[in-house]
Protein backbone atom coordinates (compact mmCIF):
# COMPACT_ATOMS: atom_id res chain seq x y z
CA UNK A 1 0.00 0.00 0.00
CA UNK A 2 3.00 2.62 0.79
CA UNK A 3 4.22 1.95 -2.68
CA UNK A 4 1.52 2.73 -4.31
CA UNK A 5 0.65 5.32 -2.40
CA UNK A 6 4.27 6.53 -3.36
CA UNK A 7 4.02 6.56 -6.65
CA UNK A 8 0.92 7.82 -6.15
CA UNK A 9 1.98 10.92 -4.43
CA UNK A 10 5.25 11.12 -7.05
CA UNK A 11 2.82 11.45 -9.90
CA UNK A 12 0.47 14.13 -8.56
CA UNK A 13 2.32 15.69 -5.64
CA UNK A 14 -0.38 16.01 -3.70
CA UNK A 15 -1.43 14.19 -0.02
CA UNK A 16 -4.42 15.27 0.66
CA UNK A 17 -6.03 12.51 -1.38
CA UNK A 18 -3.49 10.00 -0.09
CA UNK A 19 -4.50 11.04 3.20
CA UNK A 20 -8.31 10.90 2.55
CA UNK A 21 -7.76 7.37 1.28
CA UNK A 22 -5.55 6.79 4.15
CA UNK A 23 -8.76 7.43 6.87
CA UNK A 24 -11.09 5.50 4.40
CA UNK A 25 -8.60 2.32 5.29
CA UNK A 26 -8.46 2.72 8.79
CA UNK A 27 -12.43 3.48 9.21
CA UNK A 28 -13.27 0.37 6.85
CA UNK A 29 -10.96 -1.94 8.84
CA UNK A 30 -12.11 -0.71 12.48
CA UNK A 31 -15.77 -1.40 11.25
CA UNK A 32 -14.94 -4.99 9.55
CA UNK A 33 -13.42 -5.53 12.42
CA UNK A 34 -16.49 -4.43 14.72
CA UNK A 35 -18.85 -6.44 12.70
CA UNK A 36 -16.91 -9.32 12.48
CA UNK A 37 -14.85 -9.85 15.90
CA UNK A 38 -18.10 -12.26 17.58
CA UNK A 39 -17.86 -14.24 14.10
CA UNK A 40 -14.44 -14.96 13.26
CA UNK A 41 -13.15 -17.08 16.17
CA UNK A 42 -9.16 -16.41 15.17
CA UNK A 43 -10.08 -12.35 15.57
CA UNK A 44 -8.84 -10.98 19.06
Amino acid sequence: MGLFFGALFVRTRRAWPLVVAHVLLDVGAGVGYLLFRGRLPGLV
